[in-house]
Parts: C-alpha cells; structure tokens; sequence
C-alpha cells in the first residue's frame, strides 16, 4: 500500500506504510533503499523530508518501547532470530528447504541440520553486492515504481536463499511478488514526474 499512496504523490501516508511495513516484516527492509532512492530521483527536498518525518516517526513509535525495554533482546528477535535462541543456548531452526544451505547439506560439507554455519557472511556479500548493482541500474537509468518490487524481491529472494531455510512458502512469495510486479508494470504510467 505504501507504493500505492506513493504513485498517488502522497508521501505521509506512503511513509506511515512503508514504516509500518519495516517494523512488522523483514522483507520490507529490502524494499527501503530502493524507495529511497526513487524518492530522491522523484520528488523535491521539502516532499521528502515530509516522506522521512512519517517513516521514521512510524519506526520510533514502534520500535522504541522495545528498545527501552530490552535493546539486546530485540536485536536478537530481530536479526539473529533463525541462528540462535533469544537467550543464546541453541539452535531454533534447522536447515532445511530448498536452499544453500539444504545443499551444503546433502553434499556432506554441513553433517548435521542443527550445526552452526556462517550463512549470514554469504547473506551479507552477496545481499550487498545485489543491492549495490540494483540500486546502480535504478541511479543510471530512473527506473519506476514496479522496478522496487522488482528489486526488493530479488534481493529477497538472494537473502532467503542463503538463509538456514528456503521453504515452498518462500518461493511462493518470490512467485507471487514478481507476478504483482509485471501485471503492475503493465500498467502504463508508472513514471513519476519530479514533484
């Protein structure tokens, strides 16, 4: 919804949105940077800050009494969620699915769907170098909205597959977040002019 209010121009709803989707959906985070940067292609300096004031005013009122109360357990709900207990004693989820990690497993490099494995440097090497070469393509050619969805799907998908698990419910969502970015690109006039 928050793409919707910003193709409609009005940036404090889009802003409340996109903020209420980073605090309640970690694939809303990879959507961030790319809306960002269609914000600042797109729109004065005065529409934007009234586009940040919303979202992080949205995150601040969210995240800010969990922060008060336990920062380091929210950090670990947060980020560190699939790789360790809250309080650090085990493992909560195995390996399984279709991913990464499922390989390293059934070729024996992994001999347990319980061991500990650094998953998250591949996350972070190869999440970065995606977000940076997508948000270069957006930079150079000021790509439009459904080019978020896209975006923000492929790193998603980049993420999740080299997380501990990549379930059927996971591809689903790849599926059905790449199908709502064609039939809206179909759509014609998704370009913004500079407001």
């Amino acid at each position: 919804w928050g793409l919707y209010f910003l193709e409609r121009k009005q940036l404090l709803l889009s802003g409340i949105l996109l903020g209420l989707s980073v605090a309640t959906k970690q694939t809303a985070w990879f959507m961030a940077p790319f809306y960002l940067v269609f914000l600042l292609q797109h729109f004065s300096k005065r529409k934007l800050f009234s586009f940040l004031m919303s979202y992080i005013g949205t995150l601040t009122l969210f995240y800010l009494p969990f922060a008060l109360w336990n920062f380091p357990a929210l950090v670990s709900n947060l980020i560190l969620y699939s790789n360790s207990h809250p309080l650090g004693t085990s493992l909560i989820h195995p390996i399984e699915g279709y991913g990464f990690a499922s390989l390293l497993y059934s070729l024996g490099i992994i001999h347990s769907i319980y061991a500990q494995y650094p998953f998250w440097i591949y996350q972070l090497v190869l999440g970065t170098l995606f977000l940076l070469f997508f948000l270069w393509i957006q930079i150079k050619k000021r790509m439009n909205l459904t080019y978020i969805l896209y975006c923000s799907t492929a790193l998603t998908t980049v993420i999740w597959f080299f997380n501990r698990y990549f379930l059927v419910s996971h591809i689903g969502y790849v599926i059905l977040m790449l199908s709502a970015s064609y039939v809206w690109s179909l759509k014609t006039g998704r370009n913004i002019k500079k407001q």
